[in-house]
């Protein structure tokens, strides 16, 4: 290096001239707010800006709550989770996963869409202060943070920062009231189910190309005399599909229609060679849960109501 500055270039404009460089040195040469990337057999130039029209990083205010989280624990629980924000900017806090901790010693990561819901609990000495993350900033931290990276998150009112080894982010907080999704939770279920996961996931891939590819519903047949769950799906332009599992199941004879794209994703999300379902009515919430894994771990989805 001969010379010290900064600038800025657009990210991805680098990024994608770098990955497409062969195996060699490179000669970087800046000239005013030009780039020049120089390989062996060519050269990338690549227009940037000063660095003084770049945003100062953001000031925590006085007060702000910091606290060191288990990376292990984060990235698994964002496994859990993230799939299920909402995509939808006119919603703003449903877009992030909302932390919050718990009454007795724990922590809890959720994120809802208003049709279907995943959270995911751990036990912990450590209180963190509500805060609403957005799913696209902790998106990016899990191609970042590795599972033994330290993990410290410092929020306050509107600001969050959060350290991981060498790389610091900071961001908005997501501000508004997110929905109290404990109550969304039955305390009690009159039909309980034991599946194979493996084999529940096939099933649905199975029948799911003859659903409507609009409303992509597929109907869960539950038959306690034989101790069966029987899937069906139906397009009237198409043909249709049935396809039927073992399982334990407690409980009254009940169909229940759910989105298979929920369905596949929380069951996904999961882990274990057994799923827990749970259910009261058709229209009732129903419960997705690792075998044993009780609330900490469990996705809920609104079953869909066939019009005629």
């Amino acid at each position: 290096m001969s010379q010290e500055g900064s600038f800025c270039i657009p990210a991805k404009a680098l990024v994608d001239s770098v990955n497409k460089i062969p195996n060699c040195n490179l000669e970087v040469k800046l000239d005013d707010t030009t780039l020049t990337l120089k390989h062996k057999t060519g050269k990338f130039k690549i227009n940037g800006i000063s660095s003084s029209e770049y945003p100062d990083f953001p000031q925590l205010d006085e007060g702000s709550k910091q606290i060191n989280l288990s990376a292990e624990k984060l990235l698994e629980g964002l496994k859990a989770v993230l799939f299920s924000a909402s995509s939808d900017e006119t919603k703003q806090v449903l877009t992030g996963v909302n932390f919050k901790s718990l009454a007795d010693n724990g922590i809890s990561l959720a994120t809802t869409d208003g049709h279907r819901l995943s959270i995911y609990s751990y036990e912990t000495e450590d209180a963190i202060e509500e805060c609403t993350i957005p799913a696209k900033v902790l998106q990016e931290l899990t191609k970042i943070v590795k599972p033994y990276s330290n993990f410290r998150l410092t929020t306050s009112d509107t600001i969050a920062i959060i350290n991981s080894d060498n790389v610091v982010v900071a961001f908005r907080t997501l501000v508004g009231y997110y929905p109290s999704y404990w109550s969304l939770i039955p305390k009690q279920f009159s039909r309980d189910c034991c599946i194979s996961r493996k084999e529940l996931i096939e099933t649905i891939e199975r029948v799911n190309p003859m659903s409507d590819a609009k409303e992509n519903i597929v109907k869960l047949s539950f038959i306690p005399d034989e101790q069966k769950l029987e899937l069906t799906t139906e397009n009237r332009e198409v043909g249709s599909a049935v396809d039927t599992i073992n399982c334990e199941f407690s409980g009254d004879p009940i169909t229940v229609c759910l989105k298979a794209r929920y369905a596949l994703e929380a069951l996904k999300s999961l882990n274990g060679e057994h799923v827990q379902i749970k259910i009261n009515e058709a229209l009732t919430p129903l419960i997705f849960s690792q075998l044993g894994s009780g609330v900490s771990n469990l996705r809920l989805l609104m079953p869909i109501q066939l019009r005629n």
